[in-house]
């Protein structure tokens, strides 16, 4: 048949033949196309289980459905393709986590002696964040044309920045309770004041406008990396019920990691809003929305209220 020659010209177009896949019985296909294997569905290869002799290259073949009855043989290539397409960007996405995750390390390790205070703290983070928004450039550039899947979208972005402020509120008020009661039953922090932040005790300080300034802009490379490329690409590699939660948690425990170089005080209390933030991203596909969510509460509880000396322990 026709149908069977473009299809078995197309999985060696795909370096899915024998070759790849010694274990892989690609006869099928072409004895499903034609109805001699009965449900009239075309199957492709998936992971073949192993055999007990090394040697024996007679493996058992895992096949699943890519089509259904009435599907063209143009329909059946489209969603091979499409599965192509799919392993490559998980690939692609595998490689940009390692790669990351070991230069983290390398960074944390030289940095571990260092005097944690704000400013060096913010400058460690700017170099970090530089190193991953240029992998993650390449993850996006794997998707050409598709912006607005990594919530790169400006339209209706006044109700996007309404939304973000107005759940945020309520964690603004949480953030004040929760070093009001640090405050009262703790005895290392009784002496600090409710606002204590360098906006509060010197508004005007030039180098602390500095510091805010940097906060502003790394902000939404934060929200770029951790959700925009990290959890917007779970979401769509993941399935079953719940892969948005998976999704939400997988990218939020990657996001506070990164700030462990901190203090693991400050890597648990990023935890908290980051699972919000995630959330929030779920639910509007906006980075401006999530980033205005992120400046707001970190300008909040690390300018304003003044929580550096609680989340890093000292």
């Amino acid at each position: 048949m026709v149908v069977s020659r473009s299809i078995s010209e197309f999985y060696d177009f795909m370096n899915l033949s024998r070759m790849d896949y010694p274990g892989v019985k690609l006869t099928s296909i072409p004895d499903v196309l034609s109805g001699r294997s009965g449900a009239g569905q075309f199957l492709v290869p998936a992971v073949p289980f192993p055999s007990s002799d090394l040697s024996d290259r007679k493996q058992s073949t895992c096949l699943a459905p890519i089509s259904t009855p009435g599907s063209t043989d143009l329909d059946v290539v489209q969603n091979l393709a499409q599965i192509t397409k799919t392993r490559d960007l998980m690939g692609h996405f595998l490689i940009y986590i390692i790669v990351n995750s070991c230069f983290y390390s390398v960074v944390v390790h030289f940095s571990r002696n260092l005097v944690y205070d704000l400013d060096t703290n913010i400058l460690i983070s700017a170099c970090l964040l530089l190193v991953l928004l240029l992998t993650s450039v390449s993850v996006v550039l794997k998707r050409p044309g598709c912006l607005e899947f990594y919530g790169l979208r400006w339209s209706d972005w006044p109700t996007a920045v309404y939304t973000a402020v107005t759940y945020s509120l309520p964690i603004l008020a949480l953030i004040v309770l929760a070093k009001w009661i640090a405050i009262r039953i703790l005895p290392t922090f009784d002496r600090l004041d409710l606002f204590s932040g360098r906006l509060s005790q010197y508004p005007l300080q030039s180098n602390h406008l500095a510091q805010l300034a940097i906060y502003v802009v790394l902000t939404p490379v934060q929200e770029f990396i951790a959700r925009s490329v990290i959890q917007g690409s779970l979401q769509e590699f993941l399935s079953g019920r719940g892969r948005t939660f998976k999704a939400i948690l997988i990218s939020n425990l990657l996001f506070s990691t990164f700030h462990l170089f901190v203090s693991p005080y400050f890597a648990v209390a990023s935890f908290l809003p980051g699972m919000f933030w995630g959330w929030l991203y779920s639910r509007q596909r906006s980075l401006i929305s999530v980033s205005a969510s992120h400046t707001l509460i970190g300008v909040w509880a690390l300018y304003v209220v003044g929580t550096p000396s609680i989340v890093t322990g000292s």
